[in-house]
């Protein structure tokens, strides 16, 4: 199984912080969920080393929600290779 970091406008992602808004509704019975802020750092040894693609995935949808709720505009998303477990 391959391991990533993922890097977002030349930063590294290191984890998800405090609560920050909810995210859109889409549905009759969808009510939203909360969204976190993103928690960058300039130092790669700190990234978050995210294991599998589906692990991926959900960091993905997690990262996209976040700027949708802060209107947070990504420029550039990376990810990085960076060994297997």
């Amino acid at each position: 199984m391959n391991a990533y970091n993922i890097k977002i406008n030349g930063k590294w992602f290191v984890e998800t912080g405090d609560v920050v808004g909810m995210t859109n509704s889409g549905g009759w019975y969808d009510t939203g969920k909360a969204t976190r802020s993103l928690i960058l750092s300039d130092n790669q040894d700190k990234a978050k080393q995210v294991e599998g693609m589906r692990n991926l995935n959900s960091y993905y949808n997690k990262i996209y929600d976040s700027a949708r709720a802060t209107g947070m505009e990504i420029e550039k998303l990376t990810f990085v290779k960076v060994g297997e477990v």
